[in-house]
């Protein structure tokens, strides 16, 4: 098996972490809103690092099991969850949510993050076509993937909204256009990597000038981050609300994820985050289902009022559950959680 990269991983545990403190978070938080500028921008970024051009029938069956697998299984995996659950609690249960992954509704009542596994599918054939009908003439390929991520933004300021995420898709696109080529091109933009032998032989005043040049960028990118944020409006790539100007939205997504992709890259490795990162796709597709459990966990057993103990119990409970979770699918049932040889 290809050995895992470990500031990979901790991009992608770092990613889901936001990404369920998100979720946890009041709905007008200023902090919930700075995290919707780029929490999910980075997740198409990082997926583009893995992309590999293929034949378009090839890749739609790789990305189907990959990702449309997990899509279906989650979906139903939660809705008989969420009806098990009404059924001990005496809650009635809505049937109608089985039919919401027919109707390319943006809102999944009872498993919510799912949108990203069908969107993100939607955006990696859509780059593997770009890629296929103009091999090699980056500017084209950049320049039509502006133009549809431009066509994106566009159908948000004009209240366009197409079935089963198509519009974000066309939002998001940009970002994983970079990623690919922002992977591809690595060794450029890193200024230190212990991963890279050359680097290793470097004298050690070099390395420690190199390091404080390393901090320094990501000093600047949060920084700039924070700024750029301020400017940004509401944003959720979900249902492709943006609520500011194009270049704020991209600006402000892309200094985030430099931001967490450098900071990453230096510090390489915490192992529970980088756990976290290995069963990304399990988290995000699992923690809101699980808020049912923590809160009667805290309601019925903990009787802990709402405060920052509360929220406390509630990260650790959702992080414990994913985690054991995950442990069983990688055991029992690797490929429903997209993991395939």
């Amino acid at each position: 098996m290809k050995e895992r990269i470990k500031y990979i991983d901790l991009i992608k545990g770092t990613g889901i972490i936001l990404v369920v403190i998100g979720h946890l978070l009041p709905v007008n938080t200023e902090v919930r809103r700075i995290i919707f500028t780029f929490h999910m921008p980075l997740f198409f970024f990082l997926a583009g690092f893995f992309h590999k051009p293929k034949e378009i029938g090839v890749f739609i069956v790789d990305k189907t099991k990959k990702l449309l697998v997990p899509y279906l299984f989650f979906f139903f995996a939660a809705e008989g969850y969420v009806w098990l659950y009404d059924l001990f609690t005496r809650v009635s249960f809505n049937i109608t949510t089985l039919g919401e992954i027919f109707t390319g509704c943006e809102y999944f009542t009872n498993n919510v993050p799912l949108w990203f596994l069908l969107c993100l599918f939607e955006v990696a054939v859509l780059y593997n076509v770009i890629i296929r009908i103009c091999p090699g003439r980056l500017f084209i390929q950049s320049l039509l993937v502006l133009i549809m991520s431009i066509g994106g933004y566009v159908l948000c300021w004009y209240s366009c909204n197409i079935p089963y995420f198509v519009d974000s898709a066309l939002s998001s696109l940009i970002f994983y256009h970079v990623g690919f080529l922002f992977y591809k091109n690595r060794e450029k933009f890193f200024i230190s990597d212990c991963c890279l032998k050359n680097r290793m032989r470097q004298k050690s005043v070099f390395r420690i000038k190199k390091n404080w040049l390393a901090w320094g960028r990501i000093l600047f990118l949060f920084v700039l981050f924070l700024f750029l944020s301020g400017w940004a409006g509401d944003i959720d790539i979900r249902s492709n609300r943006i609520n500011c100007n194009y270049f704020i939205f991209i600006g402000t997504a892309f200094a985030g994820i430099f931001f967490i992709v450098f900071l990453c890259q230096q510090v390489n490795s915490i192992h529970l985050i980088n756990y976290f990162g290995r069963n990304s796709l399990v988290i995000m597709s699992v923690h809101v289902p699980l808020f049912l459990l923590a809160n009667y966990f805290n309601n019925y057993i903990l009787r802990i009022g709402e405060s920052v103990l509360y929220e406390t119990v509630r990260v650790v409970v959702i992080f414990t559950l994913c985690s054991c979770l995950a442990e069983i699918m990688n055991h029992y049932a690797p490929k429903l959680a997209g993991k395939w040889k």
